[in-house]
């Protein structure tokens, strides 16, 4: 049905636009005669619209100029990354305005940080990028916090829940409960 016609005569293409696009493209001088993912709406059979990618290049069959092109519908993948920016959105609102502070350390390195943990350590974001998290530990519990830390990221099963102090920007202790988990960063 649709050998030996062209897109235009199957009316494939939702916006003509898009054709011409892609003949720009393919014939652009600057450009190597290809073209990789563009996006663009085509019409099935039924007259439906499918989101898809194109990419093609321009060869030679039997001595006839012809297009090669290989489309790759994408109606699925756009709907899954919407729905992931969508959750992502969600968490982060969850996160930055939780009544705890929030904290991801990496290399014995703040990595992340909410918005509730700068406001109980009086800490500025610079200044929790530039020290290390034990530098906040009180000195008498360092030694424990970062025995559970090594026991933590070398797998050793440790509580879920701890308890020591921690010293906030003004000098002033505090005593912090901390529920940590081990994930991928």
């Amino acid at each position: 049905e649709v050998i030996g016609r062209t897109s235009m005569e199957i009316r494939l293409w939702e916006d003509a636009l898009d054709r011409i696009k892609l003949v720009k493209m393919l014939k652009d001088p600057e450009g190597d005669g290809t073209v990789r993912n563009m996006k663009a709406g085509l019409k099935c059979k039924s007259g439906l619209v499918k989101t898809c990618l194109i990419s093609s290049t321009v060869v030679y069959l039997n001595n006839e100029l012809c297009l090669l092109a290989v489309t790759r519908e994408i109606e699925g993948l756009e709907a899954a990354s919407k729905a992931l920016e969508q959750s992502e959105a969600k968490y982060r609102a969850v996160v930055e305005n939780a009544n705890e502070a929030i904290v991801v350390v990496q290399d014995s390195r703040f990595r992340f940080f909410n918005k509730k943990t700068l406001e109980l350590s009086g800490y500025s974001r610079e200044d929790l990028t530039r020290i290390g998290f034990i530098d906040i530990v009180h000195p008498e519990d360092r030694m424990d916090v970062v025995e559970r830390y090594m026991d933590r990221i070398n797998g050793a099963p440790v509580s879920g829940l701890n308890t020591y102090r921690v010293i906030d920007k003004e000098g002033c202790i505090r005593w912090a409960e901390c529920r940590t988990v081990v994930m991928d960063w």
